[in-house]
């Protein structure tokens, strides 16, 4: 069989050397993207863990300089001392334990922003010495800052309870 190497590259040989050539980027992102996202999970497992330490300063740590909480039935908590304050009563909350976990995590494609989804529980003892749980579920928004590590810049929970009603 003679080739002729003189004719002039078809459109299917084009398409196919555009696929081989583009390929291994696409597979470097993917890589790259499914390994933010195991990041992104242990740091939301290590934050957990903190908290269940009561590791004041850890917990803190996880959250940028401008992060915002969004509680439930409160308002917003807009500034780090607002959520300093309201860690601070938590941890100091007699019989309280709070932990959670991640269900689903994704990263963009800029690999610079990601959510965690997930359930939490919480428990605490009353004033009568009864023990109260609730459960539910929350949602985080990461940011990867400079150095390389994710920061929390947004987060918001509400319980999976019914809402309780006042007594009259």
């Amino acid at each position: 069989m003679k080739i002729n190497r003189s004719s002039p590259p078809t459109a299917a040989s084009f398409v196919s050397l555009l696929f081989l050539c583009l390929t291994p980027v696409y597979g470097q992102k993917a890589g790259t993207r499914a390994a933010n996202e195991r990041i992104l999970r242990e740091v939301d497992v290590q934050w957990a863990a903190a908290a269940q330490a009561r590791d004041f300063d850890k917990v803190m740590s996880y959250y940028s300089a401008t992060a915002i909480e969004l509680p439930p039935n409160e308002p917003a908590r807009k500034t780090r001392e607002a959520i300093h304050k309201s860690w601070q009563a938590l941890i100091k909350t007699p019989g309280a334990s709070l932990n959670w976990k991640p269900t689903k995590v994704e990263v963009s494609e800029s690999h610079d922003l990601g959510y965690i989804a997930g359930t939490y529980e919480y428990t605490q003892t009353d004033t009568s010495g009864k023990k109260i749980v609730d459960h539910g579920k929350y949602l985080e928004v990461m940011r990867k800052i400079d150095d390389g590590t994710w920061k929390c810049v947004a987060v918001s929970w509400n319980s999976d309870l019914p809402a309780s009603v006042p007594k009259k």
